[in-house]
């Protein structure tokens, strides 16, 4: 995918697994207290990875997460959900291994965002990379975070946009809402505005806004926006982060959680391509590519091609075999000229697969 706009530098954050943006206009920002920050006003990174692969690969992956965040597995003994045996490591991830359905072959395995969130976003860059090349990975969910130190954007005045107030102001992105007001004494502190619906009504994102300076104690003094993708949309996600750059991650984090909503004033005619934003939101959407999460899945590596091969091909490579009569020489010859033939026709598509295929490889454990 090729970007068209031109984004706002970015410096790294102060935490592991985020990147933070500078503003668009050169200035140091201010908090909302009156003090000068020197860090950047929004921060984005990866806060949840969940999803599955095969019973055949379950063990070699869970070796692997196991080196890869210094962790361990312990035997949980006993079920879990859908999976007749279940591990959890030291630092949360779980994993359910033999499933109850009849017929199916797949073990889940579910990172947090405790474990996410402390590693930086090139590692995880790496491991979405081996998920999905090694492990043919499904992503049921992944969330990604942008935390907004401003305080540009706050649940209230996204709640303000959504509510009929006569002014044409509306929410595009999301049908469905729900309003948790603060309520010290039902143990609910500070307001969160969720966006979207979860589960099999919802449509594969799930936006929720909250003060996260509430929820950590003041060591994350900033609103974050919350985006939990699911099912087609999690593995677009994850499959358009592995064939990024790197250093592209951080954009296309921040592009894909602001491309997932748009807070608008229509005019008289109600149609949104003569909407305008709102002048907060535009502070912070404005200049953003604008990612749509469908469409976007992992092309067939060599394997499947060689199953291809295998399935349909051979029968009709062994009826030409047959036909030489024992003359291995001329039947060298002639599969030899063939294969030149299709090296010379080779597409684009083609070669692809080979570089998928050699990532692959290069990620296997000798």
């Amino acid at each position: 995918m090729t970007l068209t706009h031109d984004f706002p530098e970015f410096q790294p954050g102060t935490r592991p697994n985020a990147i933070g943006f500078q503003p668009l206009k050169e200035e140091t920002p201010v908090s909302n207290t009156g003090v000068n920050r020197t860090k950047a006003p929004f921060e984005v990174g990866n806060d949840w990875i969940s999803g599955t692969t095969t019973e055949a690969r379950s063990s070699n992956l869970m070796a692997e997460l196991g080196q890869f965040f210094t962790d361990e597995f312990v035997d949980q003994e006993r079920g879990s959900g859908f999976y007749q045996e279940s591990y959890k490591s030291t630092l949360g991830i779980l994993v359910g291994l033999k499933p109850r359905g009849i017929g199916r072959d797949d073990s889940y395995f579910s990172i947090p965002g405790s474990v996410v969130g402390a590693v930086s976003l090139e590692r995880i860059h790496e491991l979405i990379k081996l998920l999905i090349y090694k492990y043919d990975f499904h992503f049921s969910r992944m969330d990604l975070k942008l935390d907004d130190y401003s305080k540009t954007i706050t649940p209230e005045l996204a709640y303000a946009a959504i509510r009929d107030n006569g002014n044409g102001e509306s929410v595009s992105g999301f049908r469905a809402y729900q309003w948790i007001e603060s309520n010290h004494k039902k143990g609910i502190v500070g307001n969160t505005l969720n966006l979207g619906r979860i589960g099999s009504k919802g449509s594969g994102k799930y936006l929720v806004i909250y003060d996260k300076s509430i929820e950590s104690n003041g060591k994350i003094d900033a609103i974050r926006m919350e985006l939990r993708l699911s099912g087609e949309s999690a593995q677009s996600a994850a499959t358009l982060f592995a064939a990024v750059p790197v250093e592209d991650i951080g954009k296309y984090i921040f592009d894909i959680i602001t491309s997932s909503v748009d807070f608008i004033i229509r005019d008289e005619s109600g149609r949104l391509d003569r909407a305008v934003r709102l002048d907060w939101w535009a502070v912070i959407a404005d200049g953003r590519e604008r990612i749509k999460l469908t469409g976007i899945h992992v092309k067939s590596t060599l394997e499947n091609t060689k199953r291809w091969i295998h399935n349909q091909v051979a029968p009709a490579l062994a009826t030409v075999l047959n036909s030489f009569d024992g003359h291995e020489q001329d039947w060298n010859n002639w599969l030899w000229d063939v294969l030149m033939n299709g090296e010379v026709r080779m597409q684009d598509r083609h070669h692809a697969l080979v570089s998928v295929d050699k990532k692959l490889k290069a990620m296997m454990v000798v």
